[in-house]
């Protein structure tokens, strides 16, 4: 119960502290119609044998803001906590469209409100992360994926080139696009479907959003920043699971 409750308070006190991330969750305004047409998040239709979801999402571009891609992937995992039912995600990241222009737009304080927010915010279970498509240039992201790991975790990140033979051993190739060798449909056409999806939440996302923590009552506020960021924003605090 204690935990449950934790974790409610970090997901409605996430939503203050990091608006960035957390609100401005019209699906009609600019950045949401740029980042659908940049990015991709699609889950497999079916669950795994452990009853896991398989979920992958990567850019259709070489041209993307971060903000607006982690804002798209946040309202995704909201809507999946109101339909979804599954055990942990498999995570597989496509970083084939990631060049060295791009690198630079991902840095570490951005991915970590990322993280804060997924991991802490919606406690989200994951089994295990599965890089595809990595290139020397994208080394530096990988590296800074495992900062924000604890081990237990950064230990069920796979990383893989473009040569996805051992990622089968892992993940059904039935449960995969057919852009990796898979049998479950086009990565356009699962993707087309879920923003449809999303879209029809238009609403509910906007009045959703309003819903959040009162931080200037909470107690102890400088402890609190302290534990959930670290020191002055100094990252003395980044592995996270």
């Amino acid at each position: 119960m204690e935990k449950t409750k934790q974790t409610l308070d970090m997901y409605y006190s996430l939503k203050t502290r990091i608006p960035e991330l957390m609100s401005n969750w019209d699906l009609d305004d600019t950045w949401a119609k740029e980042i659908w047409k940049q990015g991709f998040f699609v889950g497999a239709e079916k669950l795994t044998n452990e009853l896991d979801r398989v979920v992958i999402f990567g850019f259709y571009s070489e041209e993307f803001n971060i903000y607006s891609a982690y804002k798209g992937l946040l309202m995704n995992l909201e809507l999946r906590m109101c339909e979804d039912y599954y055990l942990k995600d498999i995570v597989i990241i496509d970083y084939k469209n990631i060049t060295a222009k791009a690198v630079l737009r991902i840095t570490l304080p951005s991915a970590k409100k990322f993280a804060d927010c997924t991991l802490k915010g919606y406690n989200v279970r994951i089994r295990s992360i599965h890089a595809i498509n990595t290139s020397p240039i994208t080394e530096v992201l990988i590296n800074m994926l495992k900062m924000l790991l604890r081990n237990k975790l950064a230990d069920r990140l796979y990383v893989y080139g473009s040569d996805l033979t051992e990622l089968y051993k892992h993940v059904p190739r039935s449960l995969l696009p057919k852009e990796y060798g898979g049998e479950n449909g086009t990565i356009r056409e699962i993707d087309s479907a879920w923003k449809n999806k999303m879209k029809s939440y238009r609403n509910w996302f906007i009045e959703h959003e309003k819903k959040k923590s009162d931080e200037t009552k909470r107690p102890n506020r400088q402890d609190y920043n302290n534990d959930l960021f670290g020191y002055d924003g100094s990252f003395r605090q980044l592995s996270i699971d």
